[in-house]
């Protein structure tokens, strides 16, 4: 009957640990949800133009938007078709990947 009652309380004691447990690791992942939320958002106000130009400014890099005559645009070139079977093959065809004895 003591044991039982030994038995009772332990249990009672681990779920309680293990309540806690969850509860500090749910706040843990909350919080590191809300600083993932707000460091998106500062990324991306980083990206922004406006953001960078007065950054520009205010290191006096002397950097300005190009002259769109100096601009080239190059075309993307094709992707080639499908390659022979001889050209798709991996392993050296001299002899040092053989498997001779």
């Amino acid at each position: 009957m003591g044991g039982s009652g030994v038995g009772y309380v332990w249990q009672k004691d681990q779920l309680t640990q293990l309540g806690r447990q969850i509860k500090r690791r749910e706040l843990h992942l909350a919080e590191s949800k809300e600083q993932n939320e707000k460091l998106k958002n500062q990324l991306e106000t980083m990206h922004s133009p406006r953001f960078l130009e007065a950054r520009i400014k205010e290191l006096n890099l002397g950097l300005a938007q190009p002259v769109p005559a100096l601009v080239w645009r190059l075309a993307e070139p094709a992707t080639p078709a499908v390659q022979p079977a001889a050209e798709r093959e991996y392993a050296a065809q001299d002899g040092l990947t053989s498997n001779a004895p």
